[in-house]
């Protein structure tokens, strides 16, 4: 398949609103093409979608990638990433061409690398470049079109064959194929606690602990499979240990607001932790200002609207939807901003550490309002409903003179009749709705509405086409003559359609895979942590998963910018963020099993404390349910650490060793071994029918004896007679 017409396009802002700016763009510019053309590239200017900007189409000479690629394999032999071949020998692009994929990640990392590690340094957010707006990659529409096509028409199922994910490697990038990777292999894997949660649905209650335990070990399970899965899929495309290899970014700044070669120094490891932890209270803050969010939308949803009986009542009922869908998106909307900032201030050197800030930061807050409802439903408004239910009405609905009586049985009465909807089954129905409508806004949000977009902007085009042929006038583009630029008049009829396409590749946004793995990421919680409440939820996440897989690849190649390739051999953080969830899903697991399982022993639905006083029914409450509850989660997470270690165990023996990726890894670092003897020259050649040759001379040596320790004087006949043999026989005749 042909290569891209350019390896990159950077988007450059050439628009300024004073004289100095303009100067200073004038200038960038200038620079901009001066490094990109002293480094080698080949790089060419055209008008963007704008008044101003620019649009640099950079092209690497196969020269430059032989060398790029000879440079990186030094840097993985450094590192001690496996390879096949050593540094010295050069690559046969004959029999082994550069994919589509490994051209444009060999141009872009040469592009944004620091100067201290042999890169131009040209990258978005370094002040140096503080008009480059964007670095891009441009798609290839043949490609994606016979991608979407055997997908969408001719695939059923969610599972890839090595060849295909071989393609979109080389197409995309390891990352890209990870991802998918991944996606197959976890939906795959949904089968087992889908046929698990149709059989405790029609054969059990729901909270059933034999389900509950069956979940927790397929969860730990998946993910110490996928651990190893992931690295036997990374030694067959040669990028096991990829992480090894850190470029500093060149967002990196030292002491002196440079890029210094010495991290350390330039900017102490102190520093960077005291950022960290400077970072923290910002966090904190914004998290308890969602969860008291969250609390509030929880309280009028829970309470309010079961108590309330006055004027327009029924649009009281939809004041928590509406309170969560103006309120909580523009304050996630906002951390995340802050969350960006935050972990650029922290300065990490290389973009791996700034990458995992970054998914804790962002599980952080993500968690809260995917999980944040239901834990304040099981551990808040089940067990203490009725004592805040009372509390709420005294609050809010009685007059002052009677708030400071007793509670009348009227009242009582009242707040038993709202007894109905306290129950666990409230659980079961908020999983339901949190999974089955976040993943349908998901998929309509990613697919849904950029289909609608373009529709709206095909129809404005045809209208405006048709209003130019009405008035029998010549629309005016951007390589028309109207725009007074000579040279446009000409371009060919295939460069300006060229052209036409990359300016609407630019007006798409990026794609987003950290976004992608952050939502499967969720889905798994969702499973994981609540599937005890509504058995059903793996069903609804195997459903929406075929259908995300065929979605993300249409978003892919249609709506959103060519991704960036990027080498990895991991999930990354996200690999951290799924063992936490296991840890998770057994605390909370056993902790729902214990305090809603309908059994003889459940200690919410046998207790009645509603006559008594609220501090004596809520301390009975704490007394008989959730103290007991804590105490069987903390006994649950060192079972979680047995288990774990047992699952490791055995999958590390059944599936890993003797596989092969292990012996491939095997034989590859210890051919690397053997070929770098080789090339430092003075190695023992050692083989099995030769022996060990050992250089003439070798006496000479400084430090050396030429004589064994002992020896000295012993006659050279002493090696001709072996008396063992012998002894042995000797021996044997005696008995």
């Amino acid at each position: 398949m042909a290569p891209p017409a350019a390896d990159l396009v950077i988007v450059f802002r050439g628009s300024a609103r004073t004289k100095q700016g303009a100067i200073d763009a004038e200038a960038q510019y200038t620079h901009l093409m001066e490094t990109l053309t002293k480094g080698g590239l080949t790089a060419v200017g055209r008008r963007g979608t704008r008044d101003g900007q620019v649009l640099i189409f950079v092209k690497a000479p196969d020269t430059l990638l032989a060398q790029l690629v000879q440079s990186e394999r030094y840097r993985d032999f450094v590192n001690g990433v496996p390879s096949y071949t050593l540094p010295n020998i050069a690559r046969d692009y004959a029999s082994d061409p550069l994919s589509p994929a490994e051209r444009i990640r060999f141009t872009h990392t040469y592009v944004i690398t620091a100067h201290t590690d042999d890169g131009l340094g040209v990258a978005p957010g370094v002040a140096e470049w503080s008009r480059v707006e964007s670095i891009m990659a441009l798609h290839d529409r043949d490609f994606n079109e016979h991608w979407i096509k055997s997908w969408t028409s001719k695939k059923l199922g969610v599972g890839f064959s090595d060849d295909e994910l071989d393609g979109i490697k080389n197409q995309f990038g390891e990352q890209l194929a990870l991802y998918f990777a991944f996606l197959s292999f976890y939906t795959k894997s949904l089968i087992v606690p889908v046929a698990l949660g149709l059989g405790s649905f029609w054969l059990s209650k729901p909270f059933n602990p034999y389900y509950s335990v069956a979940l927790s070990a397929w969860s730990i399970v998946f993910v110490e499979w996928w651990r190893l899965k992931q690295r036997s899929i990374s030694i067959r495309w040669g990028s096991f240990g990829a992480e090894k290899v850190q470029l500093r970014r060149s967002q990196f700044k030292g002491a002196n607001d440079s890029n210094d070669e010495h991290d350390d120094t330039s900017f102490p490891w102190w520093k960077r932790e005291s950022r960290i932890l400077a970072s923290l209270p910002v966090i904190a803050i914004f998290a308890t200002a969602l969860t008291l969010l969250l609390t509030t939308i929880f309280v009028v949803e829970a309470f309010v609207t079961q108590l309330y009986t006055g004027p327009a009542v029924r649009y009281v009922s939809l004041t928590p939807t509406a309170m969560f869908l103006l309120l909580v998106p523009r304050l996630v909307g906002f951390y995340q901003s802050y969350a960006v900032r935050l972990t650029g201030w922290e300065n990490h050197v290389h973009e791996v550490d700034h990458e995992k800030s970054l998914a804790f930061k962002t599980f952080a807050m993500s968690s809260i309002v995917a999980f944040g409802g239901l834990f304040l439903s099981a551990f808040v408004y089940v067990p203490f409903g009725e004592q805040i239910m009372q509390l709420v009405q005294q609050t809010f609905f009685t007059s002052p003179t009677a708030r400071s009586s007793s509670v009348t049985d009227e009242k009582i009465a009242s707040v038993k009749d709202a007894k109905k909807v306290l129950n666990p089954d409230r659980l079961k129905n908020q999983v339901f709705a949190y999974l089955i409508t976040n993943q349908v806004i998901g998929e309509f949000l990613e697919v849904g509405v950029p289909s609608l977009l373009r529709f709206v902007g095909w129809a404005k085009e045809q209208a405006a086409e048709t209003e130019v042929g009405k008035k029998g006038l010549k629309k005016i583009g951007l390589d028309n003559e109207k725009t007074g630029d000579a040279a446009a008049s000409s371009v060919s009829e295939e460069e300006k359609t060229f052209l036409d396409d990359v300016r609407r590749q630019v007006a798409l946004p990026a794609y987003d895979v950290f976004g992608d793995f952050s939502e499967m990421v969720t889905q798994f919680g969702y499973c994981v942590l609540w599937s005890a409440c509504y058995s059903l939820a793996p069903v609804g996440a195997l459903v929406n998963n075929w259908v995300e897989i065929r979605g993300d690849a249409i978003k892919i190649a249609t709506y959103g910018r060519r991704p960036l390739p990027r080498r990895t051999d991991t999930i990354g953080p996200w690999m951290e963020i799924l063992t936490f969830l296991t840890w998770q899903g057994a605390l909370v697991n056993s902790a729902l099993v214990y305090l809603f399982y309908h059994g003889t022993t459940n200690p919410i639905k046998d207790a009645e404390f509603i006559a008594e006083p609220l501090s004596t029914s809520f301390e009975r409450t704490l007394r008989a349910a959730i103290f007991p509850a804590a105490l069987i989660a903390l006994s649950t997470s060192h079972a979680w650490l047995v288990v774990r270690s047992i699952v490791r165990h055995i999958l590390v023996r059944a599936v890993w060793r003797g596989s092969e990726g292990a012996i491939k890894l095997a034989k590859c670092e210890k051919d690397v071994k053997k070929g770098w003897l080789k090339t430092v020259g003075g190695a023992a050649d050692i083989t099995a029918s030769s022996g060990v040759t050992v250089k003439a001379g070798a006496g000479d040596i400084k430090g050396v004896k030429e004589t064994a320790p002992g020896l000295a004087g012993v006659p050279a006949t002493f090696w001709d007679v072996d008396e063992g043999l012998s002894e042995v026989r000797r021996g044997s005749k005696a008995l």
